[in-house]
């Protein structure tokens, strides 16, 4: 075998025919496509890859000489130009022919910790949907709030799949939620593609359908990991994606991307907060694991105070590490104050700001969805749900679901319970400073009068399902904009009151700060009958573990 396209063509439909397989057939088994092998098979493929013609030896069971043969040819002649470079047989669209795989992928995150679980689940994801053998597209979406560690989580997975994508790996950061620059929209997008797969500039068409198709062309029957960083929504990135199978698709987003979804069947995984244990294991890396040790009052109260927030973590870790000298405790005790909490997580720069991350995420939001978050600042938490902050915003149910839908899927809250929403305190923070910035003092007292009597009056309600013959409080009429639940047997009154006890004592807490002391007695008195109910199972549970 001469190495040129004549002798791969011959050898390899010889070596198909003797095998009895049609081309359809040896697709299948080898994973490439049947208009591939049909390229190779007609010369068209002039330089094949070492790696294609691995899985056609697998598929073709070639023993150790022939497939030496087979193979041996087309590498020797590749290491003579480089281990990097690979000819471009199609002479409609080559330059000089010869170009560099594109390995776009940015470098890992230093000190990357934990995440076991949600890199085991993307390449879970990956086998599932057929990516060390691709069947079709493969479009993976990570969503998660701003400075949850989307992109470090993406990139470092990225670089462990490479392996299986030996065409290469395109990067581009589409800046969707950029503070002072312009998204990349899909026209510049594909022309920055088109150029990373050699296609040259001025040969690149001025209309973007034109550019789209020339971008699934060049895709076709390639192997690649395309990672498309900051993605606003679905419509962003729908003229990026390629058409053949045996790509993959990587995408990050701040936003809920259901649309992707739906219509070219992504699969999202949503990115939490870090866990405390994977918390305690990136402060050790950054600050030295004996000085982590040396204080883990302070390590674990920097953990909470931060949210888990990697973003957070990061920020502190970096003062922590500019101040050797200063014990953990200190910095510590800097979170505690919640006016200044944000002030502390500030890193001198945009990239280094939580308080700048979240407002990010923020200037997306419609004008309702700003309002209910901007509100949700005064609620005491630790979670609410649609009627309380109908009530915070004085709404109907129906606007507070809608805002607070928008919220969910621009992760500024979590609806981890159908109906209930919650957010970390670090997002608790930034929404009550913008309450404070852009509403009066009377605006917000008389939010925090619905919250309080929203909760007020419903727990009354629920107080005299439970104790019918209890003489009931006597009660103004609620604020215009507050709703109030009802109840319509024990077992809902009792089912409510257990999901918002946490909540009922931090809304008393709140309408004492707040000067509204008759309101936070009259709380506590609807709440005592409940208690006692609580109480007294409570005591015959434990009688009879005991008995």
């Amino acid at each position: 075998m001469k190495g040129d396209a004549g002798g791969v063509a011959e050898q390899l439909r010889r070596f198909r025919l003797s095998a009895g397989l049609s081309q359809e057939e040896l697709a299948a088994r080898s994973g490439l496509s049947v208009r591939a092998i049909g390229n190779l098979e007609r010369g068209h493929s002039r330089w094949p890859y070492p790696a294609t013609l691995n899985r056609l030896a697998d598929a073709l069971k070639l023993g150790d000489e022939v497939r030496a043969e087979f193979i041996g040819a087309a590498g020797r002649r590749l290491a003579l130009a480089g281990a990097s470079l690979r000819f471009l047989g199609d002479e409609s669209h080559r330059s000089d022919g010869w170009r560099l795989v594109p390995r776009q992928l940015p470098a890992p995150v230093r000190g990357f910790t934990g995440r076991d679980a949600e890199l085991a689940a993307l390449t879970s994801l990956m086998s599932r949907a057929g990516g060390s053998s691709p069947a079709g597209i493969v479009i993976l979406v990570i969503s998660g709030t701003a400075g949850v560690g989307k992109t470090a989580l993406a990139i470092h997975w990225a670089h462990q799949a490479a392996r299986y994508f030996p065409d290469g790996q395109l990067y581009l950061n589409l800046r969707g939620f950029a503070p002072s620059r312009a998204p990349v929209m899909a026209a510049e997008a594909l022309r920055h593609l088109l150029q990373a797969l050699a296609f040259p500039a001025e040969r690149i068409p001025a209309e973007l359908p034109a550019q789209a198709a020339l971008y699934r062309s060049l895709l076709a029957d390639k192997r690649m990991l395309i990672m498309l960083d900051n993605v606003r929504n679905t419509a962003h990135v729908e003229q990026l994606l390629p058409a053949s199978p045996g790509s993959l698709v990587l995408i990050t987003s701040r936003n809920q991307l259901t649309g992707l979804a739906a219509t070219h069947g992504a699969t999202e995984l949503t990115l939490d907060v870090l866990s405390a244990c994977d918390a305690r294991e990136l402060l050790a890396y950054r600050l030295g694991i004996d000085r982590v040790r040396a204080e883990p009052d302070a390590t674990t109260e920097i953990i909470s105070r931060c949210a888990r927030l990697p973003l957070a973590l990061a920020v502190l870790s970096a003062r922590a590490a500019a101040r050797p000298t200063f014990p953990l405790r200190s910095l510590a005790a800097e979170l505690r104050h919640e006016t200044n909490r944000l002030d502390v997580l500030d890193g001198g720069d945009q990239g280094a700001n939580v308080r700048t991350a979240f407002s990010w995420s923020g200037r997306q939001l419609g004008a309702r969805a700003a309002e209910m978050f901007r509100l949700l600042g005064l609620h005491p938490g630790p979670e609410l749900t649609v009627s309380a902050g109908a009530s915070v915003v004085g709404c109907s149910l129906a606007r507070a679901h809608q805002a607070l839908t928008e919220l969910a899927r621009a992760h500024l809250v979590t609806e981890h319970l159908p109906g209930r929403y919650s957010c970390h305190d670090l997002l608790r923070d930034y929404a009550a400073e913008q309450a404070l910035a852009t509403s009066t003092q009377a605006a917000r007292r008389a939010a925090i009068l619905r919250l309080v009597e929203h909760y007020l009056h419903s727990s009354a309600g629920a107080d005299r399902v439970l104790h019918p013959s209890r003489q009931p409080i006597a009660l103004a009429a609620p604020q215009p904009g507050v709703t109030v639940d009802e109840f319509a047997s024990i077992s809902q009154a009792l089912t409510w009151f257990h999901a918002e006890h946490e909540v009922l004592i931090a809304v008393g807490a709140l309408a004492s700060r707040s000067g509204l002391c008759l309101q936070a007695r009259q709380l506590a008195w609807t709440m005592s009958g409940p208690l006692h109910i609580k109480l007294r199972r409570t005591a015959a549970a434990e009688s009879e573990v005991r008995a």
